[in-house]
């Protein structure tokens, strides 16, 4: 396995806006949790070229934010939406990169890496459904008790959102702290996200990257 020297890493070089702390084109799944526990996750510049990042500020989400809006759960309760978690984590991330019209870094190298990570059980799923068709779902990282979350896809109107939301009502039932968003956009801050500087992430991750808590492949009922 070829290893990547993450120095500069306290901190990243001031000149990089967005905390670019090194570069490599290893997705060996060693190396991503190690990254991951580190506060580092990957961004392919294209389907040859990696970075790897560690944002500042980092974007979070609070669970209990997000299951604040009661708006949205009449409206998943008038789709008649259910969810799954781990049912098809592969059809969910290929998913997230058809989604993006203007192209997407969900490269195939990507998705054999994340794949892996899903069968080490430390890569997880969560699937909306509308009936039997797939209409959202999101996926991403565990590090202890924080979920790092990758990318969503929606299908329908408010899939994605719908997703967040099982999300955040299953990850608080099962004891996890928080989403790691890693970095802030006008979808997620609309839905309660908010930016942290990235010291104080790092201080929160050495506290929760050793819990152990599992979130379990099954289907689970609408709200």
């Amino acid at each position: 396995m070829d290893s990547i020297d993450w120095e500069p890493f306290y901190p990243p070089h001031p000149a990089d806006p967005l905390g670019v702390v090194g570069v490599g084109e290893d997705l060996h799944p060693e190396l991503l949790l190690e990254a991951y526990d580190l506060g580092i996750f990957p961004m392919p510049e294209d389907d040859e070229n990696l970075v790897w990042m560690c944002p500042e500020p980092r974007a979070i989400l609070r669970l209990e934010k997000m299951l604040s809006h009661k708006r949205l759960a009449r409206r998943i309760r008038s789709l008649q939406l259910h969810y799954s978690v781990g049912l098809d984590f592969t059809r969910v991330m290929r998913s997230c990169g058809e989604n993006r019209a203007e192209g997407t870094w969900i490269t195939p190298r990507m998705v054999d890496a994340y794949h892996w990570l899903h069968r080490l059980g430390r890569a997880q799923s969560l699937e909306v459904w509308q009936g039997s068709d797939l209409v959202g779902g999101v996926y991403g990282v565990l590090v202890g008790s924080i979920f790092c979350a990758e990318s969503m896809f929606s299908r329908i109107s408010d899939g994605s959102k719908s997703a967040l939301y099982f999300l955040c009502q299953h990850l608080l039932a099962q004891g996890f702290r928080f989403i790691d968003c890693q970095l802030l956009n006008p979808h997620t801050e609309s839905l309660g996200a908010e930016e942290i500087p990235r010291e104080e992430y790092l201080k929160l991750l050495a506290v929760y990257r050793s819990d152990s808590p599992s979130l379990i492949p099954g289907r689970y009922p609408a709200l």
